[in-house]
C-alpha cells in the first residue's frame, strides 16, 4: 500500500512538471508570435532610426528574453541532464529572468517619469524604490534558488528533473516585484486622472488608456504569479507562470516603446507630447520624416 501511494505521488509530481513544461512552450510561442507581428513596426520605428536610449532599451527588452527562454527550454527538454546540470540551468534561467524584468522596469520608470513632466522628485523616488527592490530581490532569490531540491525524473525523456522549493523565498521575491509595480500603477493612475481632466483630447485619452492597460496587465500577471507561488509552494506548479510573467513584461514594455515612437511620428502629437517621449526629434527636421528618434 505504501509503495502504491509513493508511485501515485511520483506520477502526480511528474504530471505537474509536464504541465509546467507546457506553460513554457506557450510562453515561447507567444513571444515568437508577438515578435513576428511587431516586426514591420520594429523595422520602421527602431532599426531604421539612430541609436538612442529608447532604441537600446527596446533591444534589451525585446531580445534578452530569447536568451532566458532558450535556457529554460534547454532545462525542460534535454533528457540527458543530471541533477547538477538541472540546478545550473535553472539558476541561470531565474537570474536571467530577474535581470530581464528589471530592465523592463527601467522602461516603466522612464515612462512614469516622462508622464510626470520630468519631475525630479518623482524620478528620485522611482530610482530609490527600484534600487531597493532589486537589492532585496537579489538577496531573496539567492536564498530561494539555493533551497530548491531537484528530484530525478522517472521519465527523463518527458521531464529531465522535478524541482521543489525548500523555503518560501520565491513568494517574497514576487511580492517585492508586485509592490514595485503597484507603485508605478498608482502614480500613473493619479497622473492620468488629473491630465485627463486638464487636457481632454482624443490623443491624450489614447495615450493614457494604452499606458494604463499595459501597466494594469503587468500588475495582474505579477499578482497571479505571487498567488500561484503561495498556493503551490510544495509542488512543481510554483513556477508555472514565471516564464509567462517574463514574456509579458518583455512584450508589453517593448510595445510601450513602439507605441511612443508611433505617437511621436504623427504630426498631431509633435507639440502635445514633448514631455511624454524618450527623446525628441531634431528641431530642424519635420516630424513626419525624422529619423532621429
Amino acid at each position: 500500500m505504501f509503495a502504491f501511494s509513493t508511485a501515485v505521488d511520483a506520477f502526480d509530481l511528474l504530471l505537474q512538471a509536464v504541465n509546467v513544461k507546457y506553460s513554457f512552450v506557450i510562453a515561447v510561442t507567444l513571444l515568437i508570435y508577438d515578435t513576428i507581428i511587431s516586426l514591420p513596426d520594429e523595422i520602421n520605428l527602431i532599426w531604421s532610426q539612430c541609436w538612442s536610449f529608447g532604441k537600446v532599451f527596446y533591444i534589451l527588452t525585446r531580445y534578452l528574453n530569447f536568451l532566458d527562454t532558450a535556457t529554460i527550454l534547454w532545462y525542460s527538454f534535454d533528457p540527458k541532464l543530471t541533477i547538477e546540470s538541472c540546478r545550473r540551468l535553472y539558476e541561470t534561467g531565474m537570474w536571467l529572468i530577474t535581470i530581464g524584468i528589471t530592465i523592463c522596469h527601467v522602461v516603466l520608470v522612464v515612462r512614469t517619469y516622462a508622464i510626470w513632466e520630468r519631475s525630479h522628485s518623482i524620478l528620485a523616488y522611482l530610482i530609490s524604490i527600484q534600487i531597493a527592490t532589486f537589492v532585496i530581490e537579489v538577496f531573496q532569490l539567492d536564498q530561494a534558488v539555493k533551497s530548491i531540491t531537484f528530484t530525478p525524473s522517472p521519465v527523463p525523456t518527458i521531464v529531465p528533473c522535478i524541482p521543489t522549493l525548500g523555503n518560501n523565498g520565491m513568494f517574497r521575491v514576487f511580492c517585492i516585484v508586485l509592490g514595485f509595480e503597484g507603485n508605478i500603477l498608482c502614480l500613473l493612475f493619479y497622473k492620468a486622472v488629473s491630465q485627463w481632466r486638464r487636457d481632454s483630447t482624443p490623443l491624450i485619452h489614447a495615450l493614457y488608456r494604452d499606458g494604463f492597460i499595459y501597466f494594469a496587465v503587468l500588475f495582474a500577471i505579477s499578482l497571479s504569479n505571487t498567488v500561484v507561488v503561495l498556493k503551490f509552494f510544495e509542488s512543481p506548479y510554483y513556477y508555472v507562470t514565471i516564464q509567462l510573467q517574463r514574456v509579458f513584461h518583455s512584450i508589453l514594455a517593448s510595445r510601450l516603446i513602439i507605441k511612443l515612437r508611433k505617437v511621436m511620428a504623427s504630426k498631431e502629437s509633435s507639440l502635445i507630447l514633448s514631455n511624454l517621449i524618450f527623446e525628441r526629434f531634431p528641431e530642424d527636421s519635420s516630424v513626419g520624416s525624422s529619423k532621429g528618434a
